[in-house]
């Protein structure tokens, strides 16, 4: 083998060497990519789960077994929460979830933490939260996780109406 074969195989070893590493640097990006989206899909799931039990629920402790034309006989927003002695998940209304906290593992052993918040909005405009009772009520489900770069965050308005 001459100088100029040995130069035309390094050249050809090197352009392989290049190759291969390209190659397996888009398999493994795509790799990310897909346990990305398979860790944000999972945490939209377990959002629209907790918003489901609290769609089950009575709009509020004083409408479980009868209905109200007042929003002052409802519970008072600094009270909003699970009554004494509830205790998840045998919560009767909406407000109850409240505070609530917890964490749960999906298929694959990630860990999620969900939080929820419940607050009376104002019925001309839902983004705005009052601190008096009103027929509608925001139920704002987070979910985070370690292996997310930014928690997810949905809500639902609820009203009695």
């Amino acid at each position: 083998m001459n100088g100029v074969q040995s130069i035309l195989t390094i050249g050809g070893m090197i352009l392989l060497a290049l190759i291969s590493m390209r190659f397996n640097s888009s398999v493994l990006q795509s790799t990310s990519s897909d346990l990305d989206n398979k860790v944000y899909l999972t945490s939209f799931s377990i959002a629209d789960n907790m918003l489901e039990k609290i769609r089950s629920k009575s709009f509020d402790q004083t409408t479980v077994s009868l209905t109200t034309t007042n929003p002052a006989s409802l519970t008072l927003a600094d009270s909003l929460g699970p009554d004494n002695g509830e205790v998840y998940p045998n919560f009767n209304d909406i407000d109850d979830f409240n505070g609530f906290q917890d964490s749960t593992t999906a298929p694959y052993f990630e860990l999620y933490y969900i939080y929820c918040t419940v607050q009376y909005v104002d019925s001309n405009n839902p983004d705005l939260v009052v601190n008096y009772q009103t027929f509608y009520k925001k139920a704002t489900i987070t979910v985070s996780s370690p292996y997310l770069k930014h928690p997810i965050s949905e809500s639902e308005i609820f009203t009695l109406k």
